[in-house]
C-alpha cells in the first residue's frame, strides 16, 4: 500500500534548489513518480537539469558568431542550396496522356 504525500511537502521541495532526483528521494518516490505527481498537483516545469539554464543560453551576438563559423565551412554547392530565395526545380509526378483509341497511356 502506499503512502499518502504531504502537499505542503511536495510543494516546499518542488521550489527548492534541490535537483529532480533529489526531490524523488526526498519523496521517496522514483523519478517517473515524480512526473506524475508534478501533473497531479499542477507544478510548474523545472529547469532541465540537464544545464539548459536560462544563464546558459547563448546571447544573440553569441550565436551569430557560431553560425558565421559553421558558415565558413560549407562549400560552394551547399552555399547556393542554403540560399535564401534560392529557386529549386520543384519535383511534379509524370503526366501521362490516355490515348482512349489503342488503350494506351503515353507521356
Amino acid at each position: 500500500m502506499k503512502s499518502r504525500l504531504d502537499a505542503r511537502k511536495v510543494f516546499e521541495l518542488w521550489h527548492s534548489d534541490l535537483r529532480n532526483d533529489e526531490v524523488a528521494v526526498a519523496l521517496g518516490v522514483s523519478r517517473n513518480y515524480l512526473a506524475k505527481i508534478r501533473n497531479r498537483y499542477g507544478l510548474p516545469r523545472r529547469p532541465d537539469e540537464r544545464g539548459a539554464h536560462e544563464e546558459d543560453n547563448p546571447t544573440p551576438e553569441e550565436i551569430a558568431e557560431r553560425a558565421a563559423i559553421i558558415r565558413e565551412r560549407w562549400t560552394e554547392s551547399e552555399r547556393k542550396l542554403r540560399e535564401v530565395g534560392a529557386v529549386r526545380a520543384r519535383w511534379q509526378p509524370p503526366r501521362y496522356v490516355y490515348d482512349g483509341r489503342n488503350s494506351v497511356f503515353s507521356h
